[in-house]
């Protein structure tokens, strides 16, 4: 293979896992290991810690196929979330990942398989989490920056995010989750 198909093989596998791992789509298992850097003095925002199922019919998912149920559990360490995903796609096995999250302000480092690594930085702006992620691999890296709100009620968590791979054009992906039960 030459180098240039080799390079279009990476960011192509780097697109793939960020448009699934990032945006809770399900393509691998996550092996999480956060380090988290909190800032415990700045602006907070309300605690995500519960159960939340993700409403397919009022998510957009930029194009690329989405899964047809997703279960996330977050749970609150400290300034980390630890979050548990089950991702089921049409066609496929029901796939499990695990990844960390800032609570608020700070960062998030988690292994992923294959030596790729996700680092998500965030701040709270006006109640509002926004966020920035990289996800690095065989010397690529594809970034995704996005907020997270919540409605005024605290049920209903919606994720806008745009990913932009090594070579390619930046998807944009709304996924809206419902809390099913709090902490």
């Amino acid at each position: 293979m030459g180098r240039s198909r080799a390079r279009v093989s990476v960011a192509r596998t780097i697109a793939r896992a960020v448009a699934r791992a990032l945006a809770g789509l399900g393509a691998v298992p996550v092996v999480a290991g956060a380090q988290a850097n909190p800032q415990a003095t700045g602006p907070r925002t309300r605690d995500l810690a519960g159960i939340w199922v993700l409403d397919v019919a009022k998510s957009d998912f930029g194009g690329i196929p989405g899964p047809s149920a997703d279960t996330a559990v977050y749970v609150r360490d400290g300034y980390t979330y630890h979050v548990t995903q089950r991702v089921t796609s049409p066609g496929r096995s029901p796939v499990l990942l695990a990844i960390d999250w800032p609570t608020d302000s700070g960062s998030a480092v988690s292994t992923l398989p294959g030596g790729a690594t996700m680092a998500v930085h965030a701040h709270v702006e006006q109640g509002v989490q926004v966020f920035t992620a990289e996800l690095s691999q065989g010397g690529q890296t594809a970034t995704e920056s996005g907020r997270v709100e919540l409605s005024v009620d605290g049920r209903v968590m919606t994720r806008l995010q745009t990913v932009i791979p090594p070579a390619g054009e930046p998807v944009k992906i709304r996924l809206v989750y419902t809390l099913v039960h709090d902490k």
